[in-house]
Formats: C-alpha cells, sequence, structure tokens
C-alpha cells in the first residue's frame, strides 16, 4: 500500500477526488496525485488525509487537555492568614467544600473548570464565579466553594 517513499497510492486508499468542472469521479494514482498537488486545491484536503490515515495507523490518537483546578481559601480579606488549598482533577470531576471562618479566595488554576463560592454550606444560595482566566485574590465571604470540570 505504501512506496518506499512512504507516498501512498491514492486508488488503492480509496480515495477518490473530483476537479472542479469534471462530471465524473476518477480515482487518484499515486503519479496523479503528484500533478494534482501542483495545480488543485486537492494539495491540503489530500495531505491532512493521508496525515490522519498515517496516524490512525500508527494508533497516534490526539488527547484533549486535562481539566484542572487548583483553589485556595484564606482567612484573611487579601488573600492571608490561614491557606486551606484543594485541587480538583479530571473531565466531570465535581467537589462541594464547606468552609468556615474564609474571607478570601484565590485560583491559580483553573484549565476547563468553573469555581463558584455560595453564602450556604451546602453549595447553595448566593453565589459567586471566581472569572475565567483571573488568577489574582478575591474578599468575599462564603461559607463552601463548588468546583466542576
Amino acid at each position: 500500500m505504501w512506496a518506499e517513499d512512504g507516498s501512498a497510492n491514492a486508488a488503492e486508499l480509496g480515495l477518490c477526488l473530483k476537479e472542479p468542472g469534471v462530471e465524473s469521479k476518477e480515482r487518484v494514482t499515486g503519479r496523479q496525485r503528484k500533478s494534482l498537488d501542483a495545480r488543485s486545491p486537492y494539495t491540503f484536503t489530500t495531505t491532512a488525509l493521508l496525515t490522519s490515515l498515517v496516524a490512525s495507523a500508527m494508533g497516534v490518537v490526539a488527547k484533549p487537555l486535562e481539566s484542572k483546578a487548583e483553589v485556595h481559601t484564606f482567612a484573611g480579606d487579601n488573600c492571608d492568614g490561614k491557606d486551606d488549598p484543594t485541587a480538583l482533577t479530571g473531565s466531570g470531576s465535581y467537589r462541594c467544600i464547606a468552609v468556615s471562618g474564609k474571607r478570601s479566595i484565590r485560583a491559580p488554576e483553573k484549565k476547563g473548570c468553573n469555581i463558584k463560592t455560595f453564602s450556604g454550606s451546602d453549595c447553595k444560595g448566593s453565589s459567586w464565579k471566581v472569572p475565567d482566566g483571573d488568577v489574582g485574590c478575591h474578599s468575599v465571604l462564603f461559607a463552601s466553594v463548588e468546583i466542576q470540570c
């Protein structure tokens, strides 16, 4: 199926391309593919398709970035005082953390996760969401923290 130079014969792969203005579809051989690459818009599509086929054959799979959150809650108003760190990893993960005596929060890492504070200790009541991309300190009164990835 693969030529010595690492290229693939499109006909053997079952590829069928149609040039603009041509009514019938014809199978493309390796030689014809080279001439098509030089003169048609199929260059990128054919190359991308072949690259995808090679990657699939080799077992290469793109993995999405892993969801991850790190949250610090503090006794002081300016992220000072006793620090209680919490981390959560994995898409679909959830945690509701009841806190006592906390007056500020900082989330230095928040990839694919939402972090909210709540007035109730059961992640219910009035809430405030930590803004995306914000790693600063936030002074807010809260009784629980929800992390959802």
